[in-house]
């Protein structure tokens, strides 16, 4: 596709978690496997926004009517958690964090921070609200093809953890719920999809330049914002895996291609007027079917001037009926049937054409039904109906989530600034001039340049800086100064692949730095690292593993040289390299190995 032909638009929210106690209280930020020590239950209500409405997208959470339960550990979790405690001040080591992000992406920092609420009623947070605090803006990251602009940071607290969802209850975890989260915006600057992945990546390797950001999954998430001439902004939230982005908005574009078509159309035939919620009752069609509708409560409405719409394609396997369903889902109702895919799954032609009669639908028309308690029928035909009017004026403004076959779900419609007022249990926050005077870290291509410096070459130096143990290895070059830096860094980082071979996967800091204090201590040669680390990683002590491997004396290496030259004499003196250094068994280090063949062949 043309991109710029399409006047495609496109910017990034990155959700990074810090490295910190929470951010308002002293609980650790970490997840627990463990069985919880207390349950709580709640239901929540929206409440109006600064700007005396109450927000359309709480609006249709609070519609769910749902059950939210609360699992907490006495040890990590507190009263704060609970909102059933004032929050504390803000976490300043989360904040110094935020500064130093900020001056990594040349942003300008505010010099008082405010907090305020953000309305969340889908039971992720057991307050109704989310805590989130504006602390830079206008700022940049460089990339291939030119200058995105990074216009907020923000400084928030994360949700709950959902663990699992039953048919009224959603049960929530408050253990990473006020984890702190850095939040970036970026500017529709993004010229592609594989831009967007190129600054996502780079936005990325910034935040983890300050070693307080978590790493693994989950820990960092992207949100995709899209749109093209003639479209909308949409949202697509929780696009987890970078290799799939660029699938994921490549179909946004095409579902936004096919809706704008869909909507040039529809006005054609019908009006958003036509759309009425005239809900009928139509059980008593289906008394005797044989289809999943008998003896069920069966609502129905009238769509004029939609036969053929509800079925068309918006992307590969979604049509405009799937939509219908989706807000179904939400509700918690499964059984909604559309007139475009009828008669089918046992609904008989005569049973369709009794719902056309008793809805008064023409031979233009459309109809949905849906099944199932009769007060979730009437809230997914009123919101059903709300989202078709939508398509007349063309793609809709929502929030949607990613799927992982690249397509994406309706999840809620583009919340607004009604969902916004002031946090009222805390004080406004000075950055103050000791604040600013934090530590200023390294930006990712000073770290490159560092350690192309330091001899590790472009690709492994590049390899460093993207992996998740960059924090270790830094930490290693400071502690062990007598290892080579790139030694260092092959062994550490290639320590994984060589001791998968012999089927060890898991590797601790501990075992690493047991393995170089015996290196830089000069008792062990690096030539047996992989036979050292095969022996730390399965719980073997120090002083074995120093007994087994430790480096030859030099009256130990003089005697097995002069037995190799005795009995190989005439090879050449790599044959004879290779015979010693087998014979050795890792415990002779090359260089030495070479002097002493070079010394006794005189």
């Amino acid at each position: 596709m043309n991109y710029e032909k399409l006047g495609f638009k496109c910017g990034l929210e990155i959700h990074a978690q810090l490295d910190t106690n929470k951010l308002f209280c002293s609980c650790p930020s970490m997840l627990r496997k463990e069985d919880p020590d207390f349950r709580v239950e709640r239901k929540l209500r929206a409440v109006v926004g600064e700007t005396g409405k109450k927000d359309v997208a709480t609006k249709l959470e609070e519609v769910k009517d749902k059950l939210f339960v609360y699992e907490g550990y006495d040890d990590t979790t507190c009263l704060v958690e609970m909102d059933s405690e004032p929050p504390h001040m803000m976490s300043r080591e989360a904040l110094m964090v935020s500064v130093q992000v900020a001056r990594l992406l040349n942003m300008n920092i505010l010099k008082k921070v405010l907090v305020m609420r953000k309305t969340v009623v889908d039971g992720s947070n057991t307050s109704g609200f989310q805590r989130t605090a504006l602390v830079a803006e206008d700022g940049f990251v460089d990339t291939s093809l030119g200058r995105v602009r990074v216009n907020m940071l923000s400084l928030e607290e994360d949700a709950a953890r959902k663990i699992k969802e039953e048919k009224d209850k959603i049960f929530y975890r408050i253990d990473r719920l006020g984890i702190p989260l850095i939040e970036l915006r970026t500017e529709p600057d993004i010229k592609n999809p594989f831009h967007a992945v190129e600054t996502a990546k780079k936005l990325g390797t910034t935040l983890w330049m300050t070693n307080h950001v978590k790493r693994g999954l989950g820990s960092i998430r992207q949100d995709v914002n899209v749109s093209i001439k003639g479209g909308t902004r949409v949202e697509i939230k929780g696009v987890q895996d970078l290799k799939l982005m660029p699938k994921i908005i490549e179909n946004e574009v095409l579902r936004q291609k096919n809706i704008i078509l869909i909507s040039k159309e529809l006005r054609k035939k019908s009006s958003p007027k036509l759309l009425k919620k005239d809900f009928k009752n139509v059980s008593k069609i289906f008394e005797k079917s044989k289809s999943f509708l008998k003896g069920k409560n069966v609502l129905g409405v009238c769509l004029k001037g939609f036969k053929g719409f509800i079925s068309r394609e918006i992307l590969p396997n979604r049509r405009i009926g799937t939509e219908i369903a989706d807000i179904a889902k939400m509700v918690g109702l499964k059984g909604v049937l559309h007139s475009d895919e009828l008669p089918a799954y046992k609904v008989s032609a005569r049973e369709v054409n009794g719902v056309n009669k008793a809805l008064s639908c023409g031979k233009s028309d459309a109809f949905i039904i849906a099944a199932g308690e009769i007060g979730k029928c009437y809230q997914t035909l009123e919101l059903g109906v709300d989202r078709l009017k939508q398509f007349f004026k063309g793609v809709p403004k929502d929030v949607r989530a990613a799927r992982p076959d690249g397509t994406t779900a309706f999840l809620r419609p583009m919340p607004g600034s009604a969902r916004m007022y002031p946090e009222t249990d805390l004080p406004i926050v000075e950055i103050s001039d000791e604040l600013l005077r934090v530590e200023r870290v390294e930006t990712p291509e000073q770290k490159f340049d560092k350690f192309v410096n330091m001899g590790l070459g472009e690709e492994l130096a590049s390899q460093v800086i993207n992996s998740r143990k960059l924090k270790d290895f830094e930490q290693l070059l400071v502690t062990y100064k007598k290892i080579k830096p790139t030694e260092l860094a092959k062994m550490f980082f290639g320590a994984k692949t060589e001791l998968k071979k012999k089927g060890i996967t898991k590797l601790t800091i501990k075992n690493f730095s047991e393995l170089f204090g015996l290196i830089n201590e000069g008792v062990l040669s690096k030539d047996s690292y992989v036979e050292a680390l095969t022996m730390l990683s399965k719980g073997r002590s120090r002083k074995v593993v120093e007994k087994k491997f430790g480096v030859m004396s030099e009256d130990e290496l003089e005697k097995l040289v002069k037995k190799v030259l005795k009995k190989h004499g005439s090879a050449s003196f790599g044959a004879l390299m290779g015979l010693v250094r087998g014979e050795a068994r890792g415990r002779a280090d090359g260089k030495m190995v070479f002097k002493m063949i070079q010394q006794l062949k005189k």
